[in-house]
């Protein structure tokens, strides 16, 4: 197959769900800010039994640049958002030495999420 005909590899994301850490904020440089925070996204799922049952999983999220100012300014735990972004995988050793391969989502965007209760 020619490299014109091969299709591009997709790494694209976009889950929403509730913040369970409060973002923190850390610049890098004098004009670079990162913010971290910690994703629960809830999914229904029904078992082998045919119960339906909730299942939640957990997101680290790394948002850069101007995107990270605008997220520290109105993004708090317990808020509900929408994130767009791609997946990233890094690598530490812990300070057992073990080599650690967490995967990551790098945000692109986000938006807050209104509720009922909020509006």
């Amino acid at each position: 197959m020619k490299a014109k005909d091969q299709k591009r590899a997709v790494n694209q994301v976009e889950i929403e769900g509730r913040v369970i850490t409060e973002p923190k904020a850390t610049w890098v440089s004098e004009e670079t800010m990162v913010v971290n925070l910690l994703l629960a996204v809830d999914d229904k799922d029904v078992n082998r039994y045919g119960e339906e049952y909730t299942r939640t999983d957990f997101f680290r999220v790394n948002i850069w640049g101007k995107l990270a100012v605008d997220c520290i300014d109105v993004v708090g735990k317990h808020d509900k958002i929408r994130i767009k972004g791609a997946l990233r995988t890094r690598t530490y050793k812990n300070a057992e030495g073990t080599r650690l391969y967490p995967v990551e989502i790098l945000a692109t965007g986000f938006e807050a999420v209104r509720t009922a209760a909020k509006r």
